[in-house]
């Protein structure tokens, strides 16, 4: 049987030419997201220990930080993982379960956008205004960062929207925004050598 359109004859041929260009870009998909998913976890690790566990580096901007490198690292636990499972087979999961993937996937990628906006915020006061910046207190910082996750938990409830270039930002977000200060690359040697009291 041909397959006739407005534009005349389709050989089955093309229609093999297309679903292996289909199978193909989900091969590389998933090949480039298995590939992400561990360094994105370890590099986002390395980010929530350091800022966590040293207090004296728990200042304003490394809040932020702290809270990006969060929603980040569960995006690498949690959404690149199981995107490589549903992106051929998620016909045969149930729709349900789909939809909460979708949720989560949209929740994390969001937060983690959220975080990179107040970071601007941060970095524009404080070269902006130094003098106001100075009398910001941490405290007030974790109220930001707070109502930014609970702005994105309420609008999970209105819509779920599919941000897949925006997971990319997980594994380059610990990269630009923390491996650049020498005091956390200090931290890292130490993290690596076990010497965690050192700071």
């Amino acid at each position: 049987m041909s397959l006739e359109d407005g534009d005349g004859y389709i050989s089955p041929f093309n229609t093999f030419c297309r679903l292996m260009s289909d199978a193909w870009k989900s091969t590389l998909t998933c090949a480039a997201l298995a590939c992400l998913a561990p360094l994105t976890v370890v590099l986002n690790l390395v980010v929530v220990v350091s800022i966590s566990h040293f207090r004296h580096f728990q200042t304003t901007t490394n809040i932020i930080l702290l809270s990006m490198a969060v929603s980040d690292l569960l995006v690498g636990l949690a959404v690149m993982p199981l995107m490589i499972v549903t992106l051929d087979f998620c016909w045969c999961i149930s729709s349900f379960i789909c939809f909460l993937f979708d949720l989560l996937r949209f929740v994390l990628t969001c937060a983690s956008i959220g975080n990179m906006v107040l970071i601007s915020v941060d970095r524009y006061v404080a070269i902006c205004y130094p003098l106001r910046y100075s009398s910001i207190k941490p405290s007030t910082v974790k109220i930001c960062v707070s109502v930014c996750w609970i702005i994105l938990y309420t609008r999970v409830f209105v819509v779920a929207v599919t941000q897949a270039r925006a997971m990319r930002n997980s594994t380059i977000n610990p990269i630009i925004y923390a491996f650049f200060y020498p005091w956390f690359r200090k931290t890292v040697k130490l993290l690596l050598n076990c010497k965690f009291c050192k700071l």
